[in-house]
């Protein structure tokens, strides 16, 4: 009796596969409408003057509600073994040490191939804290949380890579709708 109790707790306490899409549709919506309210609506991008905006804007959606509601989604999903931390993208600190040279290498290759405005370590600074957290909050969203469950879910029946091809498409689709809710593109630079 104690072990088929115990039993119907165990399954009853694991999330099913609609659970965690609810929780990851509801976390990708809670980022984009966050993001359309502090930065899309008002355009604080194209505002320099904007100081304010931008700070709210880096503190809510993207530090609060895309990073930290990310590392909450994959403990819960990792714990519940929908998702393993692994799958979501953290191997260690040799793997991401590897993986932050290259993001620098390339970054800074990347931002001089596109003609820099300027080297002044100021302006470098600013465009870094900007960049920063947008594009941490955009990586666990996207493709942490989205993409891992994806596969995790496509896995079955369909193997590891083709599950891996869906699951990089399904993230880069989300990617790409939640750019929609940021400010238009600027005809020209502001640094």
């Amino acid at each position: 009796m104690v072990c088929r109790y115990l039993a119907d707790m165990s399954a009853a306490a694991a999330p099913n596969t609609r659970m965690a899409l609810s929780l990851t549709i509801s976390l990708y919506l809670l980022w984009v409408l966050a993001t359309y309210l502090l930065e899309g609506r008002i355009h604080t991008f194209l505002r320099p003057e904007a100081l304010g905006a931008r700070l709210s804007y880096a503190l809510v959606a993207n530090i609060l509600i895309g990073i930290g509601g990310s590392a909450l989604v994959i403990r819960f999903l990792s714990r519940a073994g929908t998702v393993s931390t692994e799958q979501a993208g953290f191997r260690g600190l040799e793997h991401a040490t590897i993986a932050v040279v290259i993001g620098v290498v390339l970054g800074f290759a990347f931002f001089a191939l596109q003609g820099a405005p300027s080297w002044n370590p100021i302006v470098l600074i600013n465009a870094y804290a900007q960049v920063l957290v947008g594009s941490i909050a955009e990586v666990l969203v996207c493709w942490a949380v989205i993409g891992s469950l994806s596969q995790s879910v496509l896995q079955e029946g369909r193997g590891r890579w083709v599950s891996l091809i869906f699951a990089a498409v399904i993230a880069s689709v989300f990617f790409g709708v939640y750019h929609l809710a940021h400010s238009p593109r600027s005809t020209r630079r502001r640094w």
